[in-house]
């Protein structure tokens, strides 16, 4: 019966079993240390007062993320083992 309302979910969403399976991370491609830094710098961000920020990635064992200050597009270099956030432009 579960399996059921699930599938029927699904269809409801226009989604089939196998686009959701299809869609889910597979086991090895996801590296709990880059999530657990990750968090780590977005927090930071949000210490520091950078809550709006867009085009958060990963650069290395480092993070950027782009700002917008006095009506400029700023580029900052996050550093979650170190604490530090940092402009480089």
């Amino acid at each position: 019966m579960k399996t059921w309302i699930a599938l029927a979910a699904m269809a409801a969403a226009g989604l089939s079993a196998g686009m959701a399976l299809a869609s889910q991370p597979r086991a090895g491609s996801w590296d709990p240390a880059l999530g657990s830094q990750a968090t780590r710098a977005l927090n930071l961000l949000e210490a520091k007062g950078y809550g709006d920020f867009r085009n958060f990635q990963a650069r290395g064992q480092d993070f950027t993320a782009t700002v917008t200050q006095h009506d400029r597009a700023v580029t900052l270099l996050i550093d979650p083992r170190a604490g530090i956030v940092r402009a480089l432009n």
